[in-house]
């Protein structure tokens, strides 16, 4: 059983909350660490990728050897999804954000670091014709380890801010009663020079897309042909400058194979000085990277009921949730085009 604060310091009853309970009370909060195991490890990646540890114990393995071991095996894409259902939770319980892009590059890099660990391969990167990924470097900062560069040091706190995005005064009033709060949650990854449209370019594309003529219980990719793994690309201007994806983690499916329901991992980074668009961060130390999980519902007949974050890097009573069904599973500007790819 755990005691009240009040029992556990042994102060008398009171009927009020005086200094003596306050002063327990700031004590007890002190104390709290919030940081995750990861954050706390001395290599935060090594420790993401200690896989047997974190869980992710099911092994790959590839029994027709009569075809090259690379992304278009199909044991190879079957794994894939596996490890991206598994590797999500392992994300999820060390905090780790990053954006669209970084978060699908974080399942695409750690199954390799898996299959090479447990088949002695190393996939190469994938690509799709002549466009191929170039293995980069990975930068995971924490609030021990902050700076992605040389002096350029993640944004955090908006105390370092001259002028400060709106949408986020939770956070601005908490700062000033806490000098450990800060945006920077858990294990921030970065896969430097490395852009959404590098991605898309270097995806198989899968499936066709749907108009959906405006309609947002409709999505514009086939939703019944969806499994784990697959990422879904948009271009809100239709000018071949892909810009968002979002990772496609589990999916649940009726008897008859009818998806039932969808959950999607998906993330963005904010400039933090301002809300123009039109101007870009002056570096890291403006921009705040944050990670969702939505989960969708699907009806008998296909058309989405509902969605909902069910997971935030961010804690829900500082910051509203940011996505849903809507700008994940369609684009609805007039010219947007969306598709979905697959690794190899």
């Amino acid at each position: 059983m755990v005691l009240p604060v009040r029992a556990r310091c042994q102060l008398e009853p009171t009927g009020s909350v005086d200094e003596p309970t306050l002063a327990a009370l700031d004590g007890a909060a002190a104390k709290v660490d919030l940081r995750s195991p990861a954050e706390l490890a001395a290599d935060s990646l090594a420790y993401l990728r200690d896989f047997k540890a974190r869980g992710v114990t099911s092994p790959i393995s590839v029994s027709d050897r009569s075809r090259p071991i690379d992304w278009q095996h199909p044991e190879i894409q079957t794994a894939y999804g596996n490890f991206v259902r598994d590797y999500w939770k392992v994300s999820k319980d060390n905090k780790v954000e990053a954006d669209r892009k970084n978060l699908a590059l974080h399942f695409m890099d750690g199954f390799r670091a898996k299959v090479q660990e447990d088949l002695g391969v190393k996939l190469p990167m994938p690509k799709n014709g002549d466009k191929t990924l170039t293995e980069q470097q990975w930068a995971a900062t924490t609030t021990a380890k902050p700076d992605v560069s040389p002096g350029d040091a993640l944004f955090n706190r908006f105390d370092a801010l001259g002028s400060a995005r709106t949408g986020d005064e939770g956070h601005q009033l908490v700062e000033p009663l806490d000098p450990r709060a800060g945006l920077h949650q858990g294990v921030n990854l970065t896969y430097p020079n490395t852009g959404a449209r590098d991605v898309a370019a270097a995806v198989a594309p899968r499936g066709t897309s749907i108009d959906n003529k405006g309609d947002d219980a409709v999505a514009e990719v086939p939703i019944n042909e969806l499994t784990p793994g697959d990422m879904i690309f948009m271009d809100h201007h239709s000018d071949g400058k892909y810009d968002h994806v979002v990772t496609v983690v589990d999916v649940a499916r009726r008897p008859d194979g009818t998806v039932s329901g969808l959950t999607i991992a998906t993330g963005a980074f904010h400039d933090m000085k301002d809300d123009d668009g039109r101007t870009r961060p002056r570096g890291w130390k403006d921009v705040n990277n944050f990670t969702e999980e939505i989960s969708v519902d699907v009806g008998v007949d296909g058309r989405i009921t509902g969605s909902k974050v069910t997971w935030a890097s961010e804690p829900s009573y500082l910051k509203e949730a940011r996505f849903s069904h809507k700008n994940t599973l369609m684009d609805l500007a007039e010219k947007g085009q969306v598709f979905v790819g697959r690794w190899g």
